[in-house]
C-alpha cells in the first residue's frame, strides 16, 4: 500500500515538471525576437519610390561661329596720341544664343591696298575673363587699344578676329578717315607696335 501511494506521488511530480516546462517553453517562444511564420506564409516587401532627380539646369550655349555674326562697326578713334581706341560692334544674327570666348583667339589689322597682308602688329590677348554670352540678336562690342605705330599713314584697314574652335574669322573695314591722325603715336620705334584686347562688353538686342 505504502509503495503504490509513493509510485503516484512520482507520476503527479513528473507530470506537474513537463507541464510547467511546457507553459516556460511556450511563453519564451511568443516573446522571442523573431516569431515563427505559419506554414506557406511568404515574405512581401514593399518598393520605396525614389525621388525625382531630374535636372532643370539650362545646357550651355554653344561657342559663336563666323557665319552667324556680323560687324555692324569697327572704328578707330583718338589718333595722334599714346594709343588709339579701335571699337568693334558684332551682332549675333542667329536665332539661338551663343558664347564668345575672352579674349578672341587672334586677332591682325590688315592693310587693304597691294597685297593685303597684315600689319606689323602684335596682338596682346590681356587677361582671360568669363565668356560672354551673346543672345540672339544682341550686339557685343569689343574695346581694344592700338599703340606704338612708328611706320606712317597704313590707308585704310581691315580689322579681323579669328574664333576659337575653328569657328571661322570676322572682318570689316574700319571707318574713319585715312591719316596719321587715326594711327597711335610712336613711343619708342626699337618695339613692336601692338593691339591690347580688353574686353567684351554685350548689349541686349533692339
Amino acid at each position: 500500500m505504502g509503495s503504490s501511494a509513493e509510485g503516484t506521488w512520482r507520476n503527479v511530480a513528473v507530470l506537474l515538471v513537463l507541464a510547467w516546462s511546457a507553459v516556460v517553453l511556450a511563453a519564451c517562444t511568443s516573446s522571442g525576437p523573431t516569431a515563427a511564420r505559419p506554414p506557406g506564409s511568404t515574405s512581401t516587401t514593399r518598393a520605396v519610390p525614389a525621388s525625382d532627380s531630374t535636372s532643370t539646369t539650362t545646357p550651355a550655349a554653344p561657342p559663336c561661329m563666323a557665319h552667324q555674326l556680323r560687324v555692324l562697326r569697327a572704328s578707330r578713334q583718338g589718333g595722334g596720341f599714346q594709343t588709339a581706341a579701335v571699337i568693334v560692334l558684332i551682332e549675333n544674327t542667329a536665332s539661338s544664343a551663343c558664347v564668345l570666348d575672352q579674349p578672341p583667339y587672334a586677332l591682325s589689322l590688315v592693310g587693304t591696298g597691294g597685297s593685303g597682308a597684315a600689319l606689323a602688329v602684335a596682338y596682346l590677348p590681356g587677361a582671360a575673363g568669363a565668356a560672354r554670352t551673346l543672345g540672339a540678336g544682341a550686339v557685343g562690342e569689343a574695346d581694344l587699344n592700338w599703340a606704338n605705330w612708328c611706320q606712317g599713314d597704313p590707308g585704310p584697314l581691315v580689322i579681323r578676329f579669328t574664333l576659337r574652335s575653328g569657328g571661322g574669322a570676322v572682318e570689316s573695314l574700319m571707318d574713319g578717315p585715312s591719316g596719321v591722325g587715326y594711327v597711335p603715336g610712336c613711343n619708342d620705334p626699337r618695339r613692336p607696335s601692338s593691339i591690347t584686347f580688353l574686353e567684351w562688353a554685350t548689349e541686349p538686342p533692339g
